[in-house]
């Protein structure tokens, strides 16, 4: 409307289906008591540094998950070591079979 400062947000949702959107309008205000400031400028942070404060932390979690599970479940053994406890178990109790 002529002479009118409106802004209208209109959704996109339900997405796919054009007969029912949402309309948002909205008109502008003053600041009187000026309490309200606006930076435009965004702050960014370096990759790396998001890299960094993510992954260490992530690479730790790991390590701890990993030591927890190989406390718990034991040392992993060979065939051949399996295979020989078998044997000295066999040859130990005679009854037992």
């Amino acid at each position: 409307q002529k002479g009118e400062d409106y802004c209208t947000l209109i959704t996109c949702t339900p997405y796919g289906v054009n007969s029912h959107r949402i309309l948002v309008r909205g008109t502008r205000i003053d600041n009187l008591a000026g309490e309200v400031k606006v930076d435009p400028d965004a702050t960014k942070i370096a990759p790396y540094l998001v890299v960094l404060a993510l992954g260490i932390p992530m690479l730790f979690l790991m390590l701890a998950a990993m030591l927890f599970y190989y406390s718990v479940k034991g040392p992993v053994r060979s065939e051949q070591d399996l295979e020989d406890a078998f044997r000295r178990k066999d040859r130990k109790d005679p009854k037992d079979r």
